[in-house]
């Protein structure tokens, strides 16, 4: 687990990180693992149909981020600490409800 979590700093991408951690059937790549993966954005989540999901996480809005969100689709966009807890209970969610489906 401290592995993938060690060298983010951004409170926001690690609420994410210690979500997805917590699943079995994402597999998902962080942008320090693989930019080129994750278009420049900071997650992409492969769920269990094979659709990726990306993921992008900001504490605030600057204007990079209009160009950020046209990289990818799906994209879901959590801004500040509240979001990335919602979007990362929503993750396992969908995870938990991809294992029953199989």
């Amino acid at each position: 687990m401290t592995d993938r979590l060690a060298n983010i700093n951004d409170p926001v991408e690690r609420i994410i990180i210690k979500a997805l951690l917590g699943t079995d059937g994402l597999i998902w790549t962080h942008e320090s693992e693989s930019s080129a993966l994750t278009s420049g954005l900071d997650f992409r989540v492969v769920l269990s149909t094979g659709l990726p999901i990306y993921v992008e996480c900001a504490r605030a809005y600057t204007p990079r981020k209009i160009e950020q969100l046209g990289r990818a689709s799906p994209l879901i966009y959590c801004q500040d600490l509240a979001a990335a807890r919602i979007v990362g209970l929503g993750l396992q969610a969908i995870d938990l409800m991809h294992q029953g489906a199989g």
